[in-house]
């Protein structure tokens, strides 16, 4: 089972669709109840959990194999690196003790020149790997099946 956050995006959405149009089992992540509807038609299940809530989002985890992960971009308005920043730990909360396989990360800001971004950046630092670890880095990666 492949589980997409962000799945209500462009690029979740696209990633949810690809692997749904290739007969995969998909199970799309969304807070809101009322997007549930299209998905279900296209055959994905739904899980309705809010990224900050780690123990929900462990609970949708458990479930698959292979996570897409798009650690959704905060409000303009809002002092956007702190809350990407606790986002984030609680995606990774929610994914140590998981029983993933394989995950892939996506951000959707770059960064700026000289600065990480606030979402790679608490990625990057945070210190607690798995034994057998389900990140690896796009070029140590290789071919994925």
């Amino acid at each position: 089972m492949h589980i997409i956050l962000g799945a209500t995006g462009h690029v979740g959405s696209a990633v949810a669709r690809a692997l749904l149009q290739q007969g995969q089992p998909v199970t799309v992540v969304t807070r809101d109840a009322a997007k549930s509807a299209d998905w279900q038609q296209r055959g994905a299940q739904v899980a309705v959990a809010d990224v900050r809530d780690a123990a929900a989002l462990r609970r949708v985890l458990q479930q698959g194999r292979r996570l897409f992960l798009l650690n959704p971009p905060a409000p303009p308005d809002s002092d956007s690196a702190a809350e990407e920043r606790r986002t984030l730990r609680s995606i990774l909360q929610a994914i140590e003790g998981s029983g993933l396989e394989r995950i892939v990360a996506e951000s959707t800001t770059g960064p700026s020149p000289g600065a990480a971004s606030a979402t790679w950046a608490c990625f990057m630092k945070w210190s607690r790997p798995w034994p057998s670890s389900p990140f690896r880095t796009a070029s140590s990666a290789g071919p994925t099946t």
